[in-house]
């Protein structure tokens, strides 16, 4: 619907064709929240502690599935044993973590 006003008024020059056509609004859609016991599930179904983790914190910082597909672990193996994944931003220009 927009294409065709924006055709009519701006291309065309005939606005008198649309005045009368109303918008058509899509509602918006809250995004799909999971209960805790439903976070718990999916944390207790993960094969492994590195699983759990990387469910752990793909979750809590809010991730889309995109980025948690790109994300690079670097440094796996520190002296602390400790394992952080390195901060870069996403194609969206997004911090990702």
């Amino acid at each position: 619907m927009t294409a065709l006003r924006f055709l009519f008024i701006v291309t065309l020059r005939k606005p008198q064709v649309v005045s009368r056509l109303p918008f058509i609004r899509e509602p918006r859609k809250l995004p799909i929240v999971l209960s805790s016991e439903e976070v718990a599930r999916l944390l207790d179904a993960a094969p492994g502690l590195n699983y759990k983790a990387a469910l752990s914190v793909a979750y809590g910082a809010g991730l889309r599935a995109s980025e948690i597909i790109s994300l690079k672990i670097e440094n796996r193996r520190c002296p602390t044993s400790c394992d952080f994944v390195a901060w870069r931003f996403s194609d969206a220009g997004r911090p990702s973590l």
